[in-house]
C-alpha cells in the first residue's frame, strides 16, 4: 500500500491583506494635490509619500479619542431609563 497523500491547507482567494487598518480611497482635486505636494516638499524627507503625509496631517489636526467607556446596554444600578 502506498503512503497517504499529505493534506495541505487551502489558500484563501484574492490578494493577501497587507495593511493594518482598512483601505480608504481618496480623490484629491488638483488644488489640494498641489498643496499636499508643497507640504511634503517642505518636510525635507525624500522618501515621504502621500499616504504617510496624509496620516501625519490628520494626526496633527484631529484630537485624540477619549478612552472608550464600557457600555453594558443596561442602566446603572438605581438609575432610571
Amino acid at each position: 500500500m502506498s503512503p497517504p497523500i499529505p493534506v495541505t491547507k487551502k489558500r484563501g482567494r484574492g490578494r493577501p491583506k497587507t495593511g493594518i487598518g482598512p483601505h480608504v480611497g481618496l480623490r484629491l482635486y488638483p488644488d489640494l494635490e498641489a498643496r499636499l505636494g508643497a507640504w511634503i516638499a517642505k518636510q525635507g524627507e525624500s522618501d515621504l509619500g502621500r499616504p504617510e503625509a496624509i496620516r501625519r496631517l490628520l494626526d496633527e489636526v484631529l484630537p485624540p479619542l477619549e478612552a472608550a467607556k464600557p457600555r453594558s446596554g443596561r442602566p446603572a444600578k438605581g438609575g432610571k431609563t
